[in-house]
């Protein structure tokens, strides 16, 4: 239910120094908001990698020729999950806070370092 002043009452929760673990489970946390696609990218460097070393180990069954088209397979699904890595990486935005410090987090942590 949003209020008359507009912002909702978890949003306000957050501003006004609300830290308990129901706040930040709320969307207003940035490591939550940005999690899952933190995951999608771990998940599509994993499966390229196993995918690509798969199809290299069927190839060796079928040809004989050793260990050699796993290796390429396995060296393969490694840089196509990189380049997937670096393509969606590259695709998302950079948080408010750090585009106005320059992506410093010294600077967006107010230069308190803990510690």
């Amino acid at each position: 239910m949003t209020p008359a002043n507009g912002q909702p009452a978890e949003s306000r929760a957050v501003a006004a120094g609300d830290d308990t673990p129901q706040a930040r489970t709320r969307g207003d946390h940035p490591v939550a908001d940005n999690l899952d696609a933190v995951v999608v990218m771990g998940v599509e460097l994993v499966v390229a990698l196993v995918l690509w070393t798969l199809v290299g180990r069927v190839a060796d069954t079928l040809l004989e020729t050793g260990p050699w088209l796993t290796v390429l397979g396995a060296l393969f699904g490694w840089t196509v999950g990189l380049a997937m890595l670096r393509r969606r990486a590259s695709e998302s935005p950079v948080p408010a806070e750090r585009q106005e410090t320059g992506g410093s987090i010294e600077a967006a942590s107010g230069g308190h370092h803990a510690g």
